[in-house]
C-alpha cells in the first residue's frame, strides 16, 4: 500500500485527500495549519516553522506541497526543507504546487524553460530547494489562476469600474485539471521536472470576464484597455503527459 503525505490540506489539497482517500490501496495523510483542526491519525495540525510529526512523514512514498507558503520567514522554508530531506526516505516522490507568479517576464509566451524568473519569490526559493535536494524526485506544478465550481474571479470582478488591463490574456486552469495530472503523477507517468499547469485558451481580461458575467447573471465588470500586451503561460509540456488534457474548459 502506497502512502501519500499532503501537507496543506486547503481548497486544494482538502480535495487531493479526497479523491486519493477513495482507493483502497492507498494510505493517505494529510496536515493543516488550522487551531481548529483536530488531529486523528491520518490527520496533523502543521505549519511552517513548526517540526514536522513523525508519524505523517515516516514511511512516505509520496509528498504533496499544497500549503500557502510564508513570505515572512524565508529561513523557515530552508529548514523545512533540509528536516524534510532527514525524515522522508530516498525513495520519497516530492510534488510541489508553484505559481506561475514565479515568471518574471510580462511579455510574450513564457515555458518551463524561460530563464527570466523572479527570484526574490518564495515559490522560486522553494522550487530551487527540492529541486537541489531532492534531485530526479522533485515535481514543481506552477500553477495558473485557480478557478473551481466554487471559485472563480468574476465573483470579485462583477460590478467594478476602472479595472486595470483588460487586453491582457488569461491564464487559468480548473480545480479538477490540477487533480487529474496528480493522479498521474501516482501512476508514474510523469517525469520529475517542472510543468506549467494552465488551460490552452488565453481570451482578454475584459472579454472573457465580461462573458462570465453574463452567464451568472452578474453586474458586468469595467476594463480600462492598457498597452502592454501581456504574458501567455504555455502548457505545451503538461500536455505531452500520456493520458493527460485539459477537460474543464474555463
Amino acid at each position: 500500500m502506497k502512502k501519500i503525505g499532503v501537507i496543506g490540506a486547503g481548497w486544494l489539497g482538502k480535495d487531493l485527500v479526497k479523491t486519493l482517500s477513495v482507493n483502497s490501496d492507498i494510505s493517505v495523510v494529510s496536515t493543516n495549519r488550522s487551531k481548529q483542526s483536530v488531529e486523528s491519525h491520518n490527520q496533523f495540525r502543521f505549519e511552517f516553522g513548526d517540526e514536522l510529526p513523525e508519524a505523517f512523514v515516516e514511511k512516505l512514498d509520496v509528498l504533496f506541497i499544497t500549503a500557502t507558503l510564508p513570505k515572512e520567514n524565508r529561513l523557515q522554508l530552508t529548514g523545512f526543507v533540509n528536516e524534510l530531506q532527514e525524515k522522508v526516505s530516498q525513495q520519497c516522490q516530492v510534488v510541489f504546487t508553484s505559481t506561475i507568479g514565479v515568471y518574471a517576464s510580462d511579455q510574450g509566451v513564457v515555458d518551463e524553460a524561460s530563464t527570466e524568473l523572479k527570484t526574490d519569490s518564495v515559490y522560486y526559493l522553494m522550487e530551487q530547494l527540492l529541486l537541489t535536494e531532492f534531485s530526479g524526485r522533485a515535481t514543481i506544478l506552477r500553477l495558473g489562476g485557480l478557478i473551481g465550481a466554487d471559485r472563480h474571479p468574476v465573483f470579485s470582478l462583477a460590478g467594478r469600474k476602472g479595472i486595470a488591463d483588460g487586453q491582457k490574456p488569461v491564464n487559468l486552469v480548473h480545480k479538477q485539471d490540477i487533480l487529474d495530472f496528480m493522479k498521474l503523477i501516482l501512476e508514474d507517468r510523469v517525469e520529475p521536472g517542472i510543468y506549467n499547469l494552465v488551460y490552452p485558451d488565453h481570451p482578454s481580461r475584459k472579454s472573457y470576464y465580461t462573458r462570465k458575467a453574463v452567464e451568472n447573471e452578474l453586474p458586468l465588470p469595467e476594463f480600462e484597455i492598457g498597452t502592454d500586451a501581456g504574458k501567455i503561460v504555455d502548457s505545451e509540456r503538461s500536455r505531452q503527459v500520456h493520458g493527460f488534457n485539459y477537460q474543464c474548459s474555463i
